[in-house]
């Protein structure tokens, strides 16, 4: 058993093992193209052939199927004919779950969801801006720097129609957690200079791997004790981007091939501005070869969670616990009563809110030993309201708190971001706040920033910029709250000016308050105590004596 699941571990995830020098290794099994079986061989003596039928569910994953599984790989990619067209020397990487089941949780699961747009929103919440590397301060030509910041922001500001660099991280994160990789292109001009960037959203692009994926580029390494430019190769594969039907070839991000858009293959005789653009790629490394995201681990719990409130909505949909019980002791309702009970209960009978109904019910008859009537009991009639049971009627609650938990772990949001106050208070509120930026938001920021700085600000000989970098700035709400606790601690020390506080608080709520450049206005409290408690001259003479006091003070500190 082990020796199989090991095969059909480098079948589903070895794609980059796929091509050998000049020929097909057996073993790893390439789907074969002009056929109609799909894959793979499991090892080199026998055959396993998994045709197209099964169903992408999600499950296929979860409880094991794995015969199921590896035929679900596709996703919009899935069609034969498609395949087929890619030729016998390319293939569809593998990826270890179909991207639109991933999505597809991603979206409609509660507690993927609430995660997913807090992870959005404080990616694309903040500013971003090209800030000057101190190294080159005073140092560099001012020409150099102010015309590669003119370049950069060009690029910044025009991204592509609608889209902006906010906008571009807020759909990088939706797209990374949801399935674990986010794409964007990236378009040159006949220069080779980078002129627009465009979001490719996740579902609709696939990673073609190709006997010619190996590319010889001239890189910088480290050798000898020094940085030398030397001549190593890169794995640079294609993309396959589907655009409403219509499927192009795309290139990784600085492929200097001329490709055609059309076939994917090399095309010298193209002109560079009709060849192929290039694919930025993001993704979220596992260990397993395959992009996945991080909530993969609680795929069962999503999966259960999903069910979970599937069923309690149609649990309260079919009305589970009715409103009431009518028990009949020693007799039968009458068919009429029956009938009044059951119309008054029914779907949509708004109508019987303030109706009386009346229940008439018929004695049964008991007998002797020889079977013969002998009287009548009295008949009882007894209504057992079950309103009170419908506050309780949550299926699996504790099962569903569980599983939202440990999808939270996953992303290491504090709850305080999702609305979740339970016994917060403003110490470890605070706590919190800064426990997420410095450990979650503020890495993914400077992720999607690193982005820019090294694949989209290169210039047309693919070299990173010297002087500026995009930097992106801090949480508003955490921000505000170190303002509030900065001004708050200069002022338990007298040290706050008044210019300083009306400074701190434009920052910390966005206002424009302007400083009232007074004589005392940037003089500390504490100076002003200590002055006035010592100076004993007019009134005209203040200013003047407070400006040589506050100037001796500073000379002495």
């Amino acid at each position: 058993m082990s020796n199989i699941l090991g095969d059909l571990f480098n079948t589903v995830y070895g794609t980059y093992q796929q091509v050998t020098k000049g020929s097909v290794s057996q073993k790893i099994g390439i789907i074969d193209l002009n056929s109609k079986q799909d894959f793979y061989s499991f090892n080199s003596g026998s055959t396993q052939v998994i045709t197209n039928d099964s169903k992408n569910h999600l499950s296929d994953f979860v409880e094991g199927d794995f015969t199921k599984f590896t035929n679900n790989i596709y996703g919009n990619f899935s069609n034969l004919t498609l395949r087929r067209s890619l030729g016998q020397r390319r293939t569809f990487k593998s990826p270890m779950i179909s991207k639109d089941l991933l999505i597809t949780e991603a979206t409609i699961n509660t507690a993927l969801h609430s995660n997913i747009n807090v992870m959005s929103a404080e990616a694309s919440g903040v500013e971003y801006s090209l800030v000057l590397n101190p190294e080159y301060k005073d140092k560099a030509d001012k020409q150099y720097v102010e015309n590669e910041k003119l370049r950069l922001q060009a690029i910044c500001d025009y991204l592509s129609p609608g889209l902006t660099i906010n906008e571009l991280a807020k759909r990088w994160a939706i797209d990374e957690y949801s399935c674990g990789e986010a794409y964007s292109e990236v378009v040159r001009d006949r220069f080779n200079r980078v002129k627009q960037v465009y979001h490719l959203p996740a579902k609709t692009i696939e990673e073609v791997l190709s006997e010619d994926d190996e590319v010889k580029v001239i890189d910088k390494v480290w050798m000898n004790g020094e940085i030398v430019e030397q001549e190593v190769v890169k794995k640079m594969p294609r993309y396959m981007v589907n655009e409403g039907g219509e499927y192009r070839y795309l290139k990784s991000f600085g492929d200097r091939r001329i490709i055609n858009p059309e076939t994917g293959e090399v095309d010298p005789s193209l002109d560079y501005i009709d060849s192929a653009s290039e694919v930025v790629k993001i993704s979220n490394y596992s260990a397993t070869c395959s992009d996945l995201p991080i909530w993969i681990a609680n795929l069962s719990l999503v999966k259960g969670l999903r069910k979970a409130q599937a069923l309690n909505l149609d649990f309260f949909e079919s009305n589970g616990i009715p409103a009431m019980m009518v028990t009949v002791a020693n007799g039968n309702l009458k068919p009429e009563s029956l009938h009044r009970i059951k119309q008054a209960f029914s779907p949509g009978a708004t109508k019987s809110q303030h109706r009386v109904i009346v229940a008439e019910a018929m004695g049964s008859e008991n007998g002797d030993a020889m079977g013969r009537a002998v009287g009548k009991e009295t008949p009882q009639i007894n209504v057992v309201p079950l309103n009170n049971l419908k506050q309780q009627e949550v299926i699996f609650e504790k099962f569903m708190g569980i599983s939202e938990e440990s999808i939270d772990k996953d992303f290491r949001i504090p709850l305080i971001y999702k609305g979740v106050s339970h016994d917060y208070n403003r110490a470890t509120a605070e706590t919190a706040m800064l426990m997420g930026e410095s450990k979650v938001f503020k890495p993914l920021r400077q992720k999607y920033a690193d982005i820019f700085n090294n694949y989209i600000f290169q210039n047309n000989r693919g070299e990173k910029p010297r002087y500026w970098s995009l930097v992106p700035g801090t949480s508003p709400g955490l921000v505000r709250l170190q303002t509030e606790k900065q001004i708050e601690n200069l002022s338990d020390q007298k040290l706050l000016t008044l210019d300083d506080h009306i400074e701190l608080t434009n920052k910390a709520y966005g206002t424009n308050l302007p400083k009232r450049e007074t004589a005392y206005s940037s003089i500390p409290p504490m100076i002003l105590e200590e002055f006035t408690r010592k100076f004993e001259g007019s009134i005209s003479e203040f200013y003047q004596e407070l400006d040589k006091f506050y100037q001796n003070k500073m000379m002495e500190s």
